[in-house]
Order: structure tokens, then sequence, then C-alpha cells
């Protein structure tokens, strides 16, 4: 045991320096942490604490791993003032190791930052995308893995066993209903259930901060805000506009996915064709509720008529949605829907929809009958 004269100025600063901010720490127990510790963790630690005095408890992502390493025994010792350092980008308390510009990362997020580093075309689907193996983004990486491996808990393709859907999930209080359920998303504010989640995404709010309606992720003072405002980044902003990305797409906000899903569905048509139908693309793009808009254009028949139409690159006529309507009943239907639309939006000029009925019916009955 070290007597009191021989322990040098050095350690008895540093001793000083943790009860100045733990006062819960009394001196003794001070100076044995002090004396347990290797010359280059004290240097190291005297160092950073000179710099930010509180860094023992303000849960700072800068803390190298030696003060880490002192806020664990810390907290072992029963020493509540401690607070262990939150990784700079996920906000979970883990081993943080490298440095990043505002703080360190966890080892989950050293990969992330690493993937996101090499952008670049995929060879897969040609999208710009972080490329990290074999030039390969991840979305196609996991859809090859997927196709020769499956879930042994409910048998789907999955390019991990068990499955997203099949993997326990250990339950946690939310931080927005207070439920304990489990968790579907760490965001700033605390861990979130699923219910909660899906609300959140499917009904953004605006923020108190900046007026934006986006996802409300983060918390300043009891109020929800977004993520910019508080000071971290929105993985929930459409890249377009800024706007919060619509749950259906997931990168895209609603009305941006409909200019996509349009310029995908009307991509190199004719200019006669292209020019018939741009009032059509005007009226959806300008549409008061574009979500409603985007699951027509996804799920809708007369959707999947319309690319068809234009797919045949021709101008399209009531004869051209006659002859469609004639192949059945859900057929007649999809086609009425989409005539409707069509003459709405002055693609297709109207005209009187019972006459022309009489007149499919006869031409039918004089085929039967001739």
């Amino acid at each position: 045991m070290t007597t009191a004269g021989q322990i040098p100025g050095t350690w008895v600063e540093l001793a000083e320096m943790l009860t100045a901010f733990l006062p819960e720490l009394d001196p003794e127990a001070a100076a044995a942490v002090v004396a347990a510790m290797t010359p280059s963790a004290r240097g190291r630690i005297r160092a950073h604490l000179g710099e930010h005095p509180d860094a023992l408890g303000s849960g700072a992502s800068l803390a190298p791993p030696a003060v880490q390493r002192l806020i664990t025994d810390l907290r072992e010792q029963g020493i509540k003032g401690a607070r262990a350092p939150a990784c700079v980008r996920c906000g979970r308390v883990r081993r943080l190791r490298r440095l990043v510009p505002g703080g360190r990362v966890c080892l989950g997020c050293e990969g992330i930052l690493a993937a996101h580093a090499n952008v670049g075309p995929c060879t897969t689907c040609t999208r710009i995308r972080p490329c990290p193996v074999g030039d390969t983004c991840t979305p196609c990486r996991q859809r090859a893995q997927a196709s020769t491996r499956s879930c042994t808990g409910c048998g789907r393709p999955s390019h991990m066993d068990p499955c997203t859907t099949c993997r326990p999930r250990p339950p946690a209080p939310c931080a927005l209903c207070s439920a304990s359920s489990p968790v579907c998303a760490r965001w700033r504010l605390g861990p979130v259930c699923k219910p909660c989640y899906a609300l959140a995404r499917r009904e953004p709010g605006r923020c108190p901060g900046c007026s934006a309606v986006k996802v409300l992720i983060a918390r300043i003072g009891g109020q929800r805000t977004c993520g910019p405002c508080a000071g971290h980044s929105d993985p929930y902003a459409c890249p377009r506009c800024g706007v919060a990305s619509s749950p259906i797409t997931g990168d895209l906000c609603d009305r941006c996915a409909v200019d996509h899903h349009l310029n995908t569905l009307l991509y190199d048509l004719p200019p006669g064709p292209a020019a018939q139908l741009a009032p059509l693309r005007e009226a959806l793009v300008a549409a008061e509720h574009p979500r409603t808009v985007l699951t027509w254009l996804r799920t809708s028949a007369s959707a999947r008529l319309l690319h068809e139409s234009a797919a045949c690159g021709r101008l399209l006529t009531h004869v051209d949605l006659d002859t469609v309507a004639g192949s059945g009943r859900g057929a007649a239907q999809s086609t009425d829907y989409l005539r409707g639309l069509l003459v709405a939006c002055g693609v297709l000029p109207p005209r009187d929809e019972h006459l022309a009925a009489i007149e499919r019916h006869l031409a039918r009955t004089l085929i039967r009958h001739p």
C-alpha cells in the first residue's frame, strides 16, 4: 500500500477531479480507483477530464475507452452519478471505439458508416446506393441470400434465420405510450412499440421548432420534435423535398412517390400518347390526397390497365376501352373507373355512357342471334 508521502501529485489531482463531480464518491475510494489504473489510463483520463469536467456524468460520446472503463467500474461500485456514454449515431449505450465528427460510435454504427462511405451504382439494380460488398447494395444482396435460405420458424425465404418477424424482441417500456411491448424502433426519445411507430409514420406531426411536417423522433424539454431540431439526422425525410417519407414506399414522401411511379408508368412514350396523358399526370401529382393516389397506382386493377394501355404506345380511345371491358365483369368495372378518370382529366372526350352500353348490348345480341 502506497503511503501518503509517496502518492504523486497527478494521482491526487485526478482523485480530486473524480470527487469534484461525483460527491457520493468518498476520497479514499477515489484514491483506490486511481491507484488501480494503469499509467497510460491515468494520463488519458486526466487529460480528458481537464477538457470535459462533466464527462463522468454527461453521457457524452466523446469519452475515450479509458474513461468508458472508469465509468463502468464506478457504476459497478454503485456510484449512480456516473453515466455511461451513448453512441452519437444510434443513441445506444455500448462500447464506443471509433471517433467521428461529433463523438464516438458503436461497432454496429462503424459498419454502417463504412458502408455509407462506399456509395455508387449497384451492379444488380443499378441504383446509387451504399455498396459495401462486391459493388452490390444491401437489399440486392439480401434478396440473393433469401433465394437460397428460409426461416426455420415460418418457412418463408429470408436472408437471416430466424427472420425479422420470428426473431424474439425483448419487451421495453415504450417512450410514447409507456406500455411494455417489443421494441419496433429506437428513436432519440427512446424505444417505441410497433403501434406507436406505425401511427407516427402514418400521421407525421408538425414540429414545434421548424414548423415542418415530419416524423417526431426526438424530444426537447418534454415536447416532441423532429431529429434535426434536436441536433440529429432525420432517417424518415424524403431525399427529394425533405418532408416525412411515406410508410408505403419507405424512401420518398407520398407526393414524390406518386411522381416516381408516374415517371415509371409513362416512361419512354411516343410524343402523341405522352401529350395525351399529360393532363392525367398533372392531375394525379397535384391531387389533394397523394397517399390515396399512391395506393391506387400500386394496387388497383384500373391502374394496371392504364399501364398496359400506355405500354402499347398508341393514343387511347373509347373503342380501346370498350374492347377491354368486354372481357368480363371485373374488367368492365376497372375500365369504367379508368374511363371516368380519363374523361374527368380531359384525356378522352365525354360521351353518353348509357347509350354506349345499349349499343354494346345490341352488338353482342346480334352476334348471338344473327
